[in-house]
């Protein structure tokens, strides 16, 4: 196995070992031992297909197929498992560990179908599960087993979304921030590309929610600013970043996290000027910041959760996103669930409709059929009480 090869599957265990670190504060050590046994047979199916699925070739060779076959249902079967012991941890941890699930069983059936590049591409995306998943909250407890991971392998042999991906994956957070500010210094890639490859955004999800070190994203942001290819349009971008960063520190996000979240969503609404603005984007990164540590920071109310989690989905929609992975229809559905009789639910319903529809509105072949999201009919019963 190439260090490409070992780096995508071992990045992924060590995701999944994070998450045991975590999670045994808020389990029992009976659900605990579960967790560890569906992560190892996760990771014997990663071992299994990851190499594979590296090369278009190897992974569409008849002789690799039944072995390949065989661990994409072994993975499968083992997400599934993760997922229904997952489900006492955080609503939002738990919807990334039945995305991972869906797309274990999606990639298995496509690839038993036959649509190997299909199957390949979906397999593929699994380690984005990771990196929303460790990019949400602060964290400042060492790993060292990621660390030791790290120096065992080149980092130069990834490309640079690999490098971000992997190192957050190993909770490595400052390894990826580093990766960041390189690319930002290095005109390796051109910086319209930088910036349409989200990596600003990446940057931004890492520095502020987990480690909220608001001078060094200001550092990073100036130094990037002074390229020569930076086209207008980014310049007057990263120059109202930076100021909003000044604006905001130190932290002031003492007190009521949602009251302070609600009037920084409201701050960054104001600053965009058009649709597709991202003037407003630090606001937008902080308020996720404070709402995902009011999310898992004890016992809430159901709509006090239903708030925050309308909250998410909003600020989730004003953030560019870096992989196919959106969390704006689910935290608007956890909204709904929570307080489904409250006002609440109703602006998420909106909100979760109109997101929807504008989505598939932008697809070649939109279905504006009455089936368009399976959910949406539950949720409007339970919202009538019907």
């Amino acid at each position: 196995m190439n260090p490409q090869q070992r780096a995508l599957v071992i990045a992924l265990l060590l995701g999944c070992l994070a998450f045991t670190i975590q999670a045994k504060w808020v389990m029992s050590a009976e659900s605990q031992q579960d967790i560890r046994l569906a992560m190892r047979s996760i990771f014997q199916a990663l071992t299994t297909v990851f190499p594979w699925s590296l090369n278009e070739d190897a992974f569409q060779e008849p002789t690799n197929r039944q072995q390949i076959q065989d661990g994409l249902r072994a993975l499968a079967q083992s997400a599934t498992q993760l997922t229904s012991h997952a489900a006492a941890i955080t609503p939002s941890f738990n919807f990334l560990q039945r995305s991972l699930s869906r797309n274990a069983q999606d990639a298995a059936n496509l690839f038993e179908s036959g649509h190997y590049e299909q199957a390949r591409f979906v397999f593929q995306q699994l380690i984005d599960n990771c990196f929303l998943c460790h990019s949400q909250l602060p964290s400042s407890q060492s790993f060292g087993l990621g660390e030791r991971f790290l120096e065992q392998i080149e980092m130069t042999h990834l490309s640079p979304h690999e490098q971000v991906r992997i190192a957050v994956a190993a909770r490595q957070f400052d390894t990826a921030l580093t990766a960041c500010e390189a690319l930002f210094q290095s005109e390796e890639l051109p910086a319209v590309q930088v910036d349409l490859m989200a990596f600003l955004e990446d940057y931004l999800r890492i520095v502020i929610r987990v480690h909220r070190d608001f001078p060094r994203a200001i550092k990073a942001l100036e130094g990037f600013r002074k390229r020569p290819d930076v086209p207008r349009y980014l310049s007057q971008h990263l120059t109202t970043w930076v100021e909003t960063l000044k604006a905001l520190q130190p932290d002031k996000s003492g007190g009521n996290q949602l009251d302070h979240a609600q009037r920084l969503i409201q701050q960054g609404q104001q600053r965009n000027r058009f649709l597709a603005d991202r003037q407003g984007l630090i606001y937008f990164a902080v308020a996720s910041s404070d709402l995902h540590r009011y999310v898992s920071s004890g016992s809430k109310s159901p709509s006090e959760l239903a708030e925050a989690y309308y909250l998410l989905g909003v600020t989730d929609s004003y953030i560019p996103r870096s992989s196919w992975i959106s969390e704006t229809e689910f935290f608007l559905e956890q909204a709904i669930r929570l307080a489904p009789k409250s006002p609440v639910a109703q602006n998420a319903y909106t909100f979760l409709e109109e997101y929807i529809i504008m989505g598939l509105a932008g697809s070649a072949y939109p279905d504006f059929s009455s089936n368009l999201y399976p959910q949406l009919s539950e949720l409007r019963r339970l919202i009538e009480g019907s």
